[in-house]
């Protein structure tokens, strides 16, 4: 199970975009600058929605390939692994499969479900379906594509280390995601990053003020720039 994060520093870490949470993430230098984050693959389906947070549970599913034991679609996930605990939950959800998004594990009913369940977005490398019950809901989705059908999926394995878009998650990760996409949140920083993230935004907010300002000049701006950069 995840450490104790008090909801009130979750909600603080939404007031910020991915790109922001990143940046301030890069400053600690715990990982590789090129880590951490969605590449390509996946996309945010509704980027109007706020910023998501929430503890990755995880699943693998093979949506192209037929299960051993033919079920019914919607008892398909495992509903009991995400009693275990009333944090927020993103769901995440490999696709192994020979042809991954061919088919959708979470549709209409299953993001209702969810949603119920306390999960704050769903994250696969595979599909989802249902676009306009992921709307209703307000519930942030990142994905490959969208499929009509859930095809064969079935869930492999429940609680595992999955990758998704490039991305290394554990269960209990602490994700952040919004237009932009996904990051990881190192757990042991997730305290100290809001006042990073703050102090990033107010030199981001001086730049470009000085930019649509009549004062603006290339040898000024190197100097808040650099100014900036000795804050870090």
């Amino acid at each position: 199970m995840p450490p104790e994060i008090s909801k009130g520093l979750l909600n603080r870490l939404t007031e910020f975009d991915s790109c922001s949470i990143a940046d301030a993430i890069e400053t600690f230098e715990v990982r590789l600058r090129n880590e951490g984050f969605n590449d390509p693959t996946i996309r945010c389906f509704f980027p109007q929605f706020a910023p998501m947070i929430g503890y990755a549970f995880t699943f693998r599913v093979k949506s192209s390939d037929p299960p051993m034991k033919p079920d019914f679609y919607l008892n398909r996930m495992t509903w009991t692994h995400l009693e275990v605990s009333s944090v927020p939950k993103v769901i995440v959800i490999e696709d192994i499969g020979t042809r991954p998004g061919r088919g959708a594990l979470v549709g209409k009913t299953q993001a209702a479900i969810l949603k119920a369940m306390g999960s704050t977005g769903v994250i696969t490398n595979g599909a989802i379906r249902g676009v306009r019950q992921f709307q209703r809901l307000r519930m942030p989705a990142f994905a490959r594509n969208l499929s009509v059908s859930h095809a064969y999926v079935h869930v492999v394995d429940v609680g595992t280390p999955v990758n998704i878009a490039g991305v290394h998650i554990n269960p209990g990760d602490l994700i952040h995601g919004d237009a932009n996409g996904i990051v990881n949140v190192p757990l042991d920083l997730a305290a100290r990053i809001p006042e990073v993230a703050e102090r990033l935004k107010a030199r981001e907010q001086e730049i470009t003020r000085f930019c649509a300002s009549d004062e603006f000049s290339l040898s000024e701006l190197g100097k808040i720039v650099e100014n900036g950069r000795s804050d870090r």
